[in-house]
């Protein structure tokens, strides 16, 4: 049996780069619809170190805000936007959780 914590820290692991790519593929999809542009790079997620804060500013600024109170979000029925993260499946062969305990 694997230790617990190393095990902990592949599914951390792979929950990151999950979120990674699903967050570079709304920034993709924002900018085609902004510009009309779309491009094939199937790895730019990896070059996350290069944008730019005013970008980044610029596309946090998009979201809905808070509001006037600051206490609620606008009402949104974000069903259609949303993202599930699943985790890759092992290269150890064991693909069931059950024997985690």
């Amino acid at each position: 049996m694997r230790d617990p914590e190393m095990k902990m820290r592949r599914r951390m692991k792979t929950m990151v780069t999950t979120v990674r790519k699903n967050w570079m593929h709304m920034r993709n999809l924002i900018w085609v619809k902004k510009t009309g542009e779309f491009s094939l790079h199937s790895h730019s997620y990896q070059n996350m170190g290069n944008i730019s804060r005013t970008h980044l500013q610029e596309l946090f600024g998009s979201f809905p805000s808070t509001d006037v109170d600051g206490d609620k979000v606008q009402d949104l029925d974000a069903s259609d936007e949303e993202f599930h993260i699943y985790e890759q499946d092992s290269d150890d062969g064991n693909y069931s959780d059950d024997n985690d305990c």
